[in-house]
């Protein structure tokens, strides 16, 4: 199938599957329910849409389709992502799905995408029974841009939240690596000798440990 034609089909996916329009007070609990699932419907075609432009990208190797996709379907879709921003009815597990359809735009480097990516996580934060998850994510996405101060900030609340399950997944390292970042040997210390006590193994600490060792502690 060429590009145009795959465009068109998938405009046509889209169009079936939009929330016909907004909410208003006289809605019926059916109506509204039945919104939310076209909303949901949407959201999974997106994301398998984007998945599967994505490994077709990776294993073509072929910039001029990344290209393609950048300016035709992905346009359509991050414009509609970004209108679909959390709203009434939604569960913080349809935000959690929103921010995975923005991830995937933004594999496409699609202007927006990753702070509404962020967005999402910190809305879904307040929903029951995704706050711990969501707050995983936005830690994760922290690290990975080596955001120190919302490493220290994330990783800080899932300590609060689950002080057990957080040094079993690695937290205290995070904040060992932050605190080096921002410069304060004494609290990256702290940390890494926290994480290493529960993690005696970890040979990426150790090397965290020296690098931290070797820092000039900060002037009073």
């Amino acid at each position: 199938m060429s590009l145009s034609l795959l465009r068109l089909a998938l405009l046509f996916l889209l169009l079936a599957t939009l929330p016909v329009r907004a909410q208003s007070a006289a809605d019926s609990l059916a109506q509204q329910e039945q919104r939310v699932q076209a909303l949901r419907d949407s959201l999974g075609l997106g994301i398998r849409t984007f998945e599967a432009f994505f490994n077709l990208q990776q294993r073509e190797a072929n910039d001029s389709l990344k290209q393609a996709i950048q300016a035709g379907p992905a346009v359509d879709w991050r414009d509609w992502a970004i209108k679909a921003a959390p709203r009434r009815g939604m569960t913080g597990e349809d935000i959690l799905l929103l921010a995975d359809l923005h991830a995937r735009l933004n594999s496409f480097d699609m202007d927006g995408c990753y702070n509404e990516q962020l967005e999402c996580y910190k809305r879904a934060m307040l929903m029951p029974g995704t706050e711990e998850r969501a707050l995983y994510r936005l830690h994760a996405e922290y690290l990975s841009a080596g955001f120190a101060p919302g490493m220290i900030q994330t990783g800080q609340r899932l300590l609060q939240l689950d002080k057990q399950k957080s040094m079993d997944q690695g937290v205290a390292r995070t904040l060992a690596l932050a605190y080096y970042f921002v410069g304060d040997r004494k609290q990256a210390t702290e940390w890494i000798k926290k994480h290493l006590r529960e993690h005696p193994r970890d040979e990426r600490a150790r090397e965290l440990k020296q690098r931290i060792k070797d820092m000039q502690p900060l002037k009073d």
